[in-house]
């Protein structure tokens, strides 16, 4: 399925707006894999700053009581104040007995 949300909150001070957007997709029938990107963006218009998120993931079901999950997340801040990039890794192996 395809997610998109999109709002604007505005005051006499600051504007802010953010932007999501989310796609998930399982090509198997039973939902063993699943794959899933995510695009986050925000504007502030009172210090300048724009933060961008990227979040690839994956998720495989390996048994009824075992998966696999990994994930990969990409932020760019821009503000006045100064820039940051950020990227970070995750992996999971949950197992129930």
């Amino acid at each position: 399925y395809l997610v998109a949300t999109l709002s604007t909150i505005a005051d006499p001070e600051k504007d802010r707006r953010t932007s999501n957007y989310a796609l998930n997709w399982s090509p198997f029938r039973d939902g063993t894999l699943q794959l899933s990107f995510a695009y986050n963006e925000s504007q502030a218009s009172d210090n300048n700053a724009m933060t961008k998120t990227i979040s690839p993931a994956l998720r495989w079901n390996v048994s009824r009581t075992s998966y696999l999950a990994a994930s990969y997340q990409v932020t760019k801040s821009e503000a006045d104040a100064g820039n940051s990039d950020s990227k970070s890794f995750n992996t999971n192996l949950v197992a129930f007995f």
